[in-house]
């Protein structure tokens, strides 16, 4: 919910409706939306580092073998473009 003012009286009003409508309801750790996007980006965990290492690896790995692709082509075609240009043809 949103809240101008003290969070902590108006979460105290708002776990007295709660058991108000049902009693047997838990309302526990309330807390404001800024502190749970604190605890969500405070620090990476180590997992999550070595994950991006290694998809910056997978990214770079692509990226060559597309690279070495495209060469690979390129001199194939080196020949062929040559005896095209000796016999004349323009180069578009």
């Amino acid at each position: 919910m949103r809240v101008d003012g003290d969070v902590r009286t108006v979460a105290e009003s708002a776990k007295k409706v709660v058991w108000r409508i049902d009693g047997d309801q838990a309302v526990w750790k309330v807390r404001t939306m800024q502190n749970l996007v604190d605890l969500e980006t405070r620090e990476q965990p180590p997992a999550a580092t070595l994950m991006s290492i290694f998809a910056l690896f997978a990214a770079g790995l692509a990226l060559s073998g597309v690279y070495g692709i495209a060469r690979y082509e390129a001199s194939r075609r080196r020949r062929n473009l040559g005896i095209r240009l000796a016999l004349g043809a323009s180069r578009h």
